[in-house]
């Protein structure tokens, strides 16, 4: 995306963000000496581990959360694909987390939401006032998300996000306002949008 790799601008926002102590980087074991690569082009001093993730998102983070350092207090997690996330915005999260024991950044949903049958048929209208976009980063106290995912794996729970699983391990989580501009890239769509913001002209 523009001159530098999406992992790059994503690693340049968690390097420069004073509230980040080191950087672990879970990722497929054929994308490791790309992804060092990287951090070692664009001058990503703060990464600790290039990990191996997983077969799914949640056993990618629980490998991930295995290589934090002892005595770890907060544990933000963030999707490489955001990558527009601000210095600043990380550090809203990881103050929250401090405050409330868990935070996350989102969105207020500004489309119109309807919950539908298994015909596709609309049953209800659900009030957007309440309902928030999730973003990344998640930020936690590192033991706690950890006991998280340990209990999810134990019980089987599968989730999205790691808000899922620390409200079905009964955390309360903090939402922090973010930015719409904090999309996930996952199509050519994406690519088209991120660039916009990146450019100006989003």
């Amino acid at each position: 995306m523009g001159d530098h790799p999406i992992l790059a601008h994503t690693l340049n926002a968690f390097e420069a963000c004073s509230f980040i102590d080191k950087i672990i980087l879970v990722t497929r074991e054929c994308d490791i000496l790309d992804c060092k690569a990287v951090c070692d082009d664009y001058g990503i001093t703060k990464i600790k581990t290039i990990v191996t993730g997983g077969s799914t998102r949640q056993e990618s983070v629980r490998n991930g959360l295995a290589a934090l350092p002892e005595h770890t207090v907060l544990a933000a997690i963030h999707d490489a694909a955001r990558c527009l996330v601000s210095p600043d915005e990380i550090a809203s999260a990881v103050v929250a987390a401090h405050e409330f024991g868990a935070a996350a950044l989102g969105t207020p949903c500004k489309d119109s939401l309807k919950a539908v049958d298994a015909d596709g048929n609309v049953v209800s209208s659900v009030a957007r006032e309440r309902v928030w976009q999730a973003q990344t980063p998640q930020v936690f106290y590192a033991k706690d998300i950890i006991s998280a995912h340990q209990y999810a794996q134990n019980s089987g729970f599968d989730a999205t996000d790691d808000c899922a699983v620390a409200e079905n391990y009964g955390l309360k989580i903090k939402i922090v306002p973010g930015s719409y501009a904090n999309i996930k890239i996952t199509t050519p769509e994406d690519l088209l949008f991120a660039q916009g913001y990146l450019t100006g002209e989003g």
